[in-house]
């Protein structure tokens, strides 16, 4: 369907307002959702990049879900505090959701997405894998 590019620019906007905070800063951006199982299986496997990164003054860990993906608040909030405390995590209304994937052009989670230190999209069908993560943060010299 097509997609009018007045919600491409809300769109656009909403992304830039979410990643402002990191300016400067490599982003890996995560959008998951509690009901989908290879998006914990993921989370749970980057661990040890997130204890390695915390802190980190060029890289920075952005996890994205909404309503559709992640239905229960409650089981939501539990699995952030066991496993992304002190990482910024966005719980998106349904609408804002819809305007991440009309951006990104994702239908499937998980899905990850590679912003550079000017707030560019380096890749925003990022294949993750550990492998791939560990190459990218040698390659840019941002391991501590």
């Amino acid at each position: 369907s097509d997609v009018c590019s007045s919600d491409l620019n809300e769109a656009s906007r909403m992304f830039k307002k979410l990643i402002a905070p990191y300016k400067g800063k490599y982003i890996f951006i995560d959008f998951w959702g509690t009901t989908c199982g290879p998006c914990r299986a993921g989370i749970e496997e980057m661990a040890h990049f997130r204890k390695e990164m915390q802190g980190n003054p060029d890289f920075q860990f952005l996890y994205i879900t909404g309503a559709g993906t992640s239905p229960s608040e409650y089981d939501y909030n539990e699995y952030v505090a066991k496993h992304l405390k002190g990482f910024p995590s966005v719980y998106l209304k349904d609408a804002e959701y819809l305007y991440m994937r009309e951006l990104f052009h994702f239908n499937g989670i998980p899905h990850y997405v590679m912003v550079d230190r000017d707030g560019k999209i380096m890749d925003e069908n990022y294949n993750y894998s550990s492998y791939m993560l560990d190459h990218f943060l040698n390659e840019k010299g941002i391991r501590k």
